[in-house]
């Protein structure tokens, strides 16, 4: 005797529940799997052994349609970077030798090696700056405006990136509630002021801020001997758990 259909229709369902339960569930053990994979650890050895105590910060590369983005953040880099704890040689001064050699833009640098740029300054690392955004977006009652910039910290004798990063900052209009009419005209207006007034200097100097704040302290930093050994340390742990199988 048959079975009546919707028993079969049972089944079905069943049997989708269950491959979908057993999805969830591989799902959940691969995020666990994740979660408890061991941590890798830089090689912070080889890092402190090329950490600079002097950095060049060279021109932007500028890869944006704002030509005076390079300028805001050149007014806005120095100071975390020293704050760090790193030595930075004037920027504009040595913007000025660098021009007075033929290289005003950043691009024209990558073609440089790090090695004789450190030569010509006595810098043991050299900062690559790439703006990559300097946009204003606009919606019917809204902007905003975002920039993103790319560091690259390099060290001079060996030529290798030793620290990058990405930093984004943006500036939003602002909200309103109420009379529909009157949040029409008022947020239109923020807007175009947003967009048209916005001091792009704070901007520069926040993604400044934010992007060193991953670059660890330098040999000037009342922290420096502090979190070299902390960091070392942890890498020596790692690396002999790594060799011993357990990592």
């Amino acid at each position: 005797m048959a079975e009546p259909r919707i028993r079969a229709g049972w089944k079905v369902t069943e049997l989708r529940m269950g491959a979908a339960v057993g999805c969830a569930l591989g799902c959940a053990l691969s995020l666990f799997a994740a979660a408890c994979a061991p941590r890798e650890v830089p090689d912070w050895e080889t890092f402190y052994r090329r950490q600079p105590r002097s950095i060049l910060v060279l021109p932007v590369k500028n890869e944006t349609t704002e030509v005076e983005a390079p300028r805001f953040f050149i007014a806005t880099i120095a100071k975390p970077l020293i704050e760090r704890g790193y030595y930075v040689f004037p920027v504009e001064a040595a913007a000025e030798i660098l021009a007075g050699e033929g290289f005003t833009d950043g691009a024209e640098l990558e073609a440089v090696s790090p090695r004789r740029l450190g030569e010509l300054f006595g810098a043991d690392g050299i900062l690559y700056v790439t703006v990559e955004s300097w946009d204003t977006t606009y919606a019917i009652i809204a902007s905003s405006v975002v920039v993103t910039i790319a560091y690259r910290l390099v060290d001079c004798r060996s030529g290798e990136a030793i620290w990058e990063t990405v930093s984004m900052a943006e500036r939003r209009s602002s909200a309103y509630g109420g009379d529909p009419l009157t949040l029409v005209v008022s947020a239109a207006l923020d807007a175009a002021l947003t967009a048209a007034l916005t001091d792009y200097v704070p901007l520069a100097r926040e993604a400044n801020t934010k992007a060193l704040a991953s670059l660890v302290p330098g040999p000037y930093s009342p922290e420096y001997e502090a979190t070299k050994a902390r960091l070392v340390r942890e890498w020596q742990e790692y690396s002999r758990r790594k060799n011993e199988g357990k990592e």
